[in-house]
């Protein structure tokens, strides 16, 4: 009986000793864990960090003057004013005037000049 009482005794502090191992283990595991994380985390965000390449960063360094501004939102005004036809406007430096072309976009190449020249008039008489 003496045995029993001394067995039963024994097991129960072994118990505590073995969770608190088991703790050790489980925080080291989890400490391990979080710091492997971390420098995994580190490391992509440094490898997945670049820089634009030459060109956007030839477009990200250019201003964009006002006649650029002004020609492109005129030539979108028109593509809405004008839904069937393609509208361009460029600058000619060499006159000093603005060119503004407007093309019907459902003529054949081979169509009827009197049908894309009176295409135009209704498109002029508009403006």
């Amino acid at each position: 009986m003496h045995n029993k009482a001394f067995k039963a005794m024994a097991d129960s502090h072994a118990l505590p000793l073995s969770l608190c191992s088991l703790k050790r283990r489980i925080g080291m595991r989890m400490r391990l864990g979080i710091i492997c994380s971390i420098i995994v985390m580190l490391g992509v965000t440094v490898l997945s960090h670049a820089d634009p390449s030459k060109p956007f960063r030839y477009l990200i360094d250019t201003p964009v003057t006002l006649l650029d501004w002004g020609t492109f939102k005129l030539e979108m005004w028109l593509n809405n004013f004008f839904p069937d036809t393609n509208s361009s406007v460029v600058y000619n430096w060499k006159d000093d005037k603005l060119v503004i072309n407007l093309l019907p976009r459902n003529s054949e190449k081979s169509g009827d000049s009197n049908k894309l020249k009176s295409a135009c008039k209704q498109h002029i008489t508009k403006v």
